[in-house]
């Protein structure tokens, strides 16, 4: 049985440990080891994750927002 989007999404974003969040990164770890396609998807969350954390985002003089990247 491959994990939910819910696990793959909660793992990503995971920024505390905890037991709950142990065992989950236990239980996607262990499946992404013999499952090529959820591992896929944990990596796309994860960049996305990766690349939302790298974007700030600032006032612009006009009132509008810039977008550095």
């Amino acid at each position: 049985m491959h994990l939910t989007t819910e696990e793959i999404i909660r793992f990503a974003m995971i920024d505390q440990i905890n037991e709950e969040t142990v065992a989950l990164a236990k239980k996607v770890n262990s499946h992404i080891a013999v499952c090529d396609a959820c591992l896929e998807k944990v990596q796309a969350y994860q960049a996305v994750q990766e690349a939302l954390a790298r974007t700030k985002v600032r006032p612009g003089g006009d009132g509008d927002k810039e977008i550095d990247r």
